[in-house]
């Protein structure tokens, strides 16, 4: 697979700290004024991050205490897979 964006929940102490990681992602690949918002995570993830990549999201049990806000992200993660097909890879892993 091309390009990999690693999520690693041992150093994303917040849902911002995730926004960090997707915004340098984002302004690698020329893409600027992310809005740091679900709406926003889908639309880099669907349209904007070179394809194809594997998102990979390492020590996710660091992120439960988000709550619901973790599962709606986690959902977009999974629904973007299954909009992108084989281009994109969603994994996650505790």
């Amino acid at each position: 697979m091309g390009s990999e964006l690693l999520l690693d929940g041992r150093s994303m102490a917040s849902e911002a700290d995730l926004h960090d990681v997707i915004d340098r992602a984002a302004r690698e690949v020329g893409f600027g004024g992310y809005g740091r918002n679900l709406d926003a995570l889908w639309d880099v993830l669907t349209g904007f991050l070179e394809l194809p990549v594997q998102v990979r999201w390492v020590n996710a049990r660091f992120n439960h205490a988000w709550g619901l806000r973790y599962d709606k992200i986690v959902r977009i993660f999974e629904d973007a897979e299954r909009e992108l097909g084989t281009e994109f890879k969603f994994e996650i892993m505790p």
